[in-house]
């Protein structure tokens, strides 16, 4: 698909019990000149998207901001937590 489109690709290989391994691999054997994004799970592939459209929207670049504050501040509390329990 990269090959024949002008816009960002984002792949996201399915993962089944029986291909899983051989999966990953059709989104990254790509031939030299290609590029695109290879993500393993569907919220990581949305989450591309949206800082892609966020280039040029400041209302998804706002939100795709706030989501990433919300992670690194429940990270720290995760890890201040961890600390204290040990």
């Amino acid at each position: 698909l990269s090959g024949n489109a002008t816009w960002p690709v984002i792949n996201c290989p399915p993962l089944s019990g029986d291909w899983g391994s051989h999966d990953i691999w059709s989104s990254m054997r790509l031939p030299s000149g290609l590029g695109c994004a290879t993500v393993m799970f569907p919220e990581a592939a949305a989450l591309c998207a949206a800082q892609i459209l966020a280039l040029n929207d400041h209302v998804i670049w706002g939100n795709v901001r706030a989501k990433q504050l919300n992670t690194w501040i429940g990270l720290k509390e995760a890890d201040k937590k961890s600390r204290n329990d040990k």
